[in-house]
């Protein structure tokens, strides 16, 4: 019996689609979509079928980020990120709840 040599691939991945990018990045594919719409994170590139992201060119974005941040530069900070959710939220569909009178 012989072994196959394994194959190092690299980790993370040089290019992701945005479920992957999410995983690395932790933040939410609907976040993402936001992000890219508002110019803070780079298009993706079409390849293929798929949209893909260069890692290295998404985390300098977000290191970017980080450091304004921490310089004070304006950027969507958490409060401006809490309430572009709640205005995602108030436009997408209630979920119905089976309350009853009892």
């Amino acid at each position: 019996m012989t072994k196959k040599a394994s194959i190092q691939r690299p980790y993370p991945p040089p290019m992701a689609d945005i479920e992957e990018l999410s995983y690395q990045t932790t933040i939410a594919v609907s976040t993402i979509r936001l992000y890219v719409k508002n110019g803070w994170l780079p298009e993706p590139y079409p390849v293929g079928n798929k949209k893909l992201w260069i890692m290295s060119d998404v985390m300098a974005h977000i290191a970017k980020i980080e450091k304004m941040k921490e310089n004070g530069s304006e950027h969507p900070d958490d409060e401006d990120l809490d309430e572009i959710e709640k205005a995602i939220k108030s436009v997408a569909p209630a979920k119905k709840t089976n309350d009853r009178a009892a």
